[in-house]
This record gives structure tokens, C-alpha cells and sequence, in this order.
């Protein structure tokens, strides 16, 4: 069909020769979103899962220094007590 159009318009080449161009570059930018668009939800969720990850680690350290602190005043109490059964 093209080039019974090209032989009785002699520039309409031009026209074809855009429409390809102008086709494939919108095809390759179309590509290029959906790529990009994968690529940041893979990102988000991976982001999501080390936070995740990192207040979990955060959480378990938080009772593990509850226990030690606990432990450490405990700890106080009975020395204070040796100590004030010592003194009297």
C-alpha cells in the first residue's frame, strides 16, 4: 500500500518514513515505563521488608535491654540490702 502512495506522491516518503519513527520511539518509551514502573514497586517492596526487618531487630534489642535493666536493679536492690544488713 505504501508504495502505490509513494509513486503517485512523489515526497509522501517523508510521511512514512515519521510515522515509523514516531512509532517505534512512542513503543520504546512505553517499554521503558513499564520497566521502570516494575522496578520501583520491586524497590518500594523491598524497602518495605528491610524496615520491616530493622524494627523487629529494633524490638527485640528494646527487651532485651528492659531485661537487663531489670536485672541490674535487681541486682541494686540486694546489694543495697547485704549492705544495709552489713552496716547494721
Amino acid at each position: 500500500m505504501s508504495r502505490t502512495v509513494m509513486e503517485t506522491f512523489p515526497l509522501s516518503h517523508i510521511y512514512f518514513i515519521l510515522f515509523i519513527l514516531l512509532a517505534s520511539y512512542m513503543t520504546l518509551n512505553i517499554f521503558i515505563a513499564i520497566v521502570v514502573n516494575t522496578m520501583s514497586e520491586v524497590q518500594q517492596k523491598t524497602s518495605k521488608e528491610e524496615l520491616e526487618k530493622v524494627e523487629s531487630i529494633i524490638q527485640d534489642e528494646k527487651e532485651e535491654l528492659r531485661d537487663d535493666i531489670r536485672q541490674l536493679k535487681e541486682q541494686i536492690i540486694k546489694m543495697e540490702e547485704k549492705f544495709t544488713k552489713k552496716v547494721n
